[in-house]
Formats: structure tokens, sequence, C-alpha cells
């Protein structure tokens, strides 16, 4: 139990604590409930922090009783014990509402509240003893403070129903719907984390405690959703490296200068009830063969994955959609509670309410961005796309293909309709640094839910290119291939959805004569000779690949024939990239005849 502390001291504290009823305007607030348990089904979903106390000799432990949470203990003099649910993120800077019902067994023994929790020596709470309540603080040690005093009478075997409203610097304490406490606590207070139960003994060495009813709520502006603000130079994730990008920006390699894209989506997934830090989310997407695509893009459909292998409280996954730049569709996202990823050159953001013309949004690299308008004048450009999660259980199926920027993708479904939409993924921006970048832009071309079959895609361009294919089914697992290609106006690829999900090039005759030309004429044939005689061979392989089979093996000889020359031409008169394309091609007609 605490000490008996000086009345004169309590006079004074009670006279700040009624000084700080004041009066102010309305606000209108948009309730969302953060996470609720009536403890109905057991106690599932709930972290024990820690536990130092004894029932009978045994350690305590929390018991489903009476379809709520109890714990005992005795022998157990200046004990404590944590929990907290292991979904529960509270978004910083937005005020909530924690709730919980508390059966007293005796008034003489120590109970608690545990309200907001970072860790074990960082946290806030209520703790009532006899007819006093206090707010307690910890801040930096275990060291309870307890900063403010009321005075309510408690019976015993009472039950009460507790309302805390956390304000950003203010708690207000209701108690069966009366107001009991209202603290000004600015100079202490913590980032949002989390919340929970506590119980305790002090020199009474027994306890019992009972709870029930917990929910906490959050209790945004209306035209503000509860999205949690998190920032990518947070110290605990800032400074680990993003993606692998040692390898592509040695030196400058970290979350805070690279990671908007990574903070962004961990925001969404925090908000739909996915409990993941960035730093958690950039170690997970490292360990995927589809996390990041190229240098350090974020893969919007490995996020969704991510949701299908860990679904949230509610058994939901998110099913991912691209948009192009429309404040139409911003604000019917936002007025559906849907908050959407921007993205601005070199950038990208949460936007999470309506402020008139304007967007409220949180900004993974700025304290004080609050506004879209202001993101966009420090990067330099209007918002271009906007990315949106939706909360499902049902398909996450998708197609997606990667291209090197230069190179136009076009998709066909089996009956010749264009399906899809291809998008530029600019590179990324040092967010410390401003003008370097994480490489080139990226052609991503996105088709969600494409019904099984075969596709035909057509690459449209001219030179070295690279195609990344990438086939979701509906639980989001994921098919990978990869393609080294050099087109001379066009090259086409068949896909097939299903059960063998794949894609192949289509290499005739034709399109081989034409990569030979087109490589003499970029000079990656430096030998006229060589040209005449690679162009020659394919077409006389062709002509004999015409004429009855009995004559295919000629066509099969000059084929070999060909190989050989870029065998031996190779690297002294022939570019070894193209080589290496041009002998897959070959073999690849080689296998048709």
């Amino acid at each position: 139990m605490f000490k008996q502390y000086n009345s004169s001291k309590f006079l004074l504290v009670v006279l700040l604590v009624l000084c700080l009823f004041t009066a102010s305007g309305k606000q209108v607030f948009a309730e969302s409930v953060l996470f609720e348990d009536n403890f109905d089904s057991g106690f599932n979903g709930w972290n024990l922090i820690n536990n130092t106390c004894n029932y009978n000799g045994q350690p305590a432990s929390w018991n489903w009783i009476n379809n709520g949470l109890e714990i005992k203990f005795n022998n157990s003099s200046f004990c404590k014990t944590h929990i907290t649910p292991n979904s529960l993120i509270i978004p910083e800077n937005i005020p909530y509402r924690y709730e919980v019902r508390m059966k007293i067994t005796s008034k003489n023994m120590d109970r608690n509240i545990l309200f907001k929790f970072k860790d074990l020596n960082n946290w806030y709470g209520l703790h009532t003893i006899g007819n006093n309540l206090y707010l307690e603080r910890v801040v930096g040690s275990f060291n309870p403070q307890p900063d403010f005093y009321a005075p309510y009478v408690f019976d015993d075997n009472g039950t009460y129903d507790f309302a805390i409203d956390v304000d950003l610097d203010q708690v207000k304490v209701y108690i069966n719907g009366s107001l009991i406490m209202t603290a000004n606590i600015s100079n202490y207070f913590l980032e949002n984390y989390s919340a929970g139960l506590r119980a305790s003994t002090g020199a009474n060495s027994s306890s019992e405690v009972w709870f029930d009813n917990f929910k906490v709520t959050s209790l945004a502006p209306d035209n503000i959703l509860p999205v949690p603000d998190l920032k990518q130079y947070d110290p605990l994730w800032g400074l680990e490296e993003y993606d692998a990008a040692s390898m592509w920006a040695p030196g400058a390699a970290t979350i805070e200068r690279w990671g908007c894209v990574l903070t962004s989506a961990a925001m969404i997934l925090q908000y739909y009830g996915f409990p993941i830090s960035p730093g958690e989310l950039n170690t997970w997407l490292n360990s995927q063969p589809d996390g990041y695509l190229r240098n350090g893009l974020a893969n919007w459909l490995a996020i969704s994955r991510y949701t299908e292998e860990n679904r949230n409280t509610a058994g939901e996954a998110l099913e991912f959609l691209r948009y192009g730049a429309d404040d139409t569709l911003l604000t019917s996202e936002l007025e559906a509670a849907r908050p959407p990823i921007f993205k601005v050159p070199g950038h990208f953001g949460v936007a999470i309410g309506a402020e008139g013309a304007n967007f409220a949004v949180n900004d993974p690299a700025s304290a004080t961005n609050t506004l879209l308008s202001q993101v966009e004048a420090d990067h330099g450009g209007a918002y271009q796309n906007l990315y949106s999660y939706t909360l499902s259980s049902t398909d996450l199926s998708y197609l997606m293909l990667v291209v090197n920027e230069g190179f136009v993708i076009n998709v066909f479904d089996a009956d010749g309709h264009p399906v899809g939409e291809s998008a530029i993924e600019a590179p990324l921006e040092d967010d410390i640094d401003g003008g370097a970048d994480n490489g080139q832009p990226l052609n991503v071309f996105l088709l969600p839910q494409p019904p099984n079959g075969e596709y035909e895609i057509q690459i449209n361009g001219n030179g070295f290119y690279q195609l990344d294919s990438y086939f979701y089914n509906r639980e989001g697992e994921v098919h990978q291939d990869s393609q080294d290609g050099y087109a001379s106006g066009q090259d086409t690829f068949r896909a097939s959805l299903g059960e063998e999900n794949g894609i192949d090039e289509e290499v005739s005759f034709e399109s081989v004569i034409a990569e030979i030309e087109a490589a003499w004429q970029d000079g990656l044939i430096t030998n006229r000779a060589l040209y005449k005689s690679l162009r020659k061979l394919v077409a006389t392989a062709q002509r004999f690949n015409q004429m009855p089979p009995r004559w295919h093996k000629y066509s099969r000889h000059y084929l070999e024939i060909a190989l050989r020359y870029l065998d031996y031409f190779t690297p002294r008169l022939i570019d070894t990239e193209f080589s290496e394309i041009l002998r897959e091609e070959l073999r690849t007609l080689l296998n048709s005849i």
C-alpha cells in the first residue's frame, strides 16, 4: 500500500485537480473500437508481461471466472503482474477511452488499472486502496509515482464501471458515469502504445480482483480516421537496414531514409488490427521471395499475403487495389473509413481525413506536415496514385508484371480483350538527403482477381529488359518467374493461370531474325560478317522448317551452327548479355522442331 500522505499536500493536489475543470468548445468525435473483450469465451489473445505474485505457495495466475478475469494472491507483499491484449495498438496523438468493470472484494486491498502501457518501465495506471484513488506514473524506471489523488467511497464486494478518457495531455476518470478526477500530465506523457490490466500488493500481502467488459475506443475527431502516426525515423526501427539497401545505397541504408512505403503500410496494418511495426514488417518482407521489387520498392501484394498468413482477430485479411490520383475517389475512400496510401514524387504517406478543400495526412518522414498540400510542396509535385487496402475474407488473387521503364505492357485475355492496368512506379527518394534515389523507375502491371486461363502478354519497346512475373492465388500464395529479354519492337509471352502458373516467351524464326537485325543496328554485334552469318543461318533454318518433316533435321543443323558461332565469338564480337538471350531463343526454336 502507499504510505499516508500529509493532509495539506492532499488538499493542495485536490485544489489543483479542481482547477483543471475548464470550459471548452464542443468537439464532435467519431468512435472506433480498437479492442474489446468481455471474456465470455475465456482468456485468449492476452500477453502476460510479468508476474511476481504467489497464491498458496504457487505462482498466481489469471483465471476465467464467472465470465470475467480474476486473479488472487496471498503471502506476496509488494508483488505485481501485468497483462496486455496482443492485438491492441493505440494510435499516437489520438484521444481514446479506456473502459473496464472491476469487482472489489475488499476495499483495503490494492486494485489497479493500466490505461497506457509501453513497457514495465513506462506506463500510466490507476491505483485504489481504501477510499482513495491515485493516478500512477512510471516513466523511465519501475517506481510508481502517485501524481494525482481523488477520494471515492468504495464498498466491499462492490462492482464498479471505470472509464478513462485520454486526450493528449489530459486524463479524465469516471466511475459509474460520474467524473471523479481530471489530471493534466503533459510533462510526463508517453507515446500511445497499448493498455491492459494490472494487479499488485503493497503492505497488505493479499489481494483479489475481478475484471470484465474491457474496451478501448478511439475518439478521433469525426473527420479524422484513427490511423497510427508512425515515423520512419523512430529510434525503435529507424536505424535498421531497409530492404538490402547496403547493396544499392552503401552508407545510407536505413529505414529512416527509405522507409516511407514501409512505414505507411505499417500504419494501415495497425489501423486494420494487424499489430506489426515498420521494423518487424521490414524483417518479414526481407524474408520473403516477393517482399521487395528490385531496389527497395515494397510489394503491396506481399503485404496482402502477410495479412492472409496473420489474420486479424476478426479473421480478416486485406485486399489491395491501386488507383490514379482522384480527389473524389480519395474522399469516398475516407468516408468509407478506408485510409489510402498516397504517392507524391519519390515519397509516400497516408491520408486520414478531409480538411476543407485539403486532406489531413500522416507523413512518415515529418512531424510537421499534417496536410497533403504540405507533403506535395515538400516533394515537388501533386500526388500521383492511391493505394488502398480493404478488409476481406475472400480472394487475394493477382497477376503482377514488372518491367523496366521505357517498355509498355499490354495483356489480353483468351478472347483478345485488353485487361489490367500499368503504371510507372518512380524510385524512392532519400528522405534525409533529398535528391538521391534507389534506382530506375519500373512499369508495374496489375490485374486483380484474374480468371484462370490463357493470357497473351506483349512487351513493346526496344533494347534489353527484365520481365518479372508474380502469380498470386486466392490465398495470396505466390509463384514467381523472371526472364531477361531483348526486344526489337515487340516480344510476346503466353501466361497460364490455374493449377499450373507460368509464363513463356513466344519465339519464332521471324522474331529471332528481327532481334539479330536490331542487335546489329544497336552495336551489340560488332562484326558485319558475323551479323550476316547469324541472320542467314536462322533464315535457312526457317526455310527447312517450312518443308516436309524429313527436311527438319537440316533446320536443327543450321540452328546448332548458329549456337556454335555464339560460343566462339562471345564476347569478342557480340555482347555477352545479348548472346545469352539469343542462345536461349535458339534453343527454344530447336526444342520446337
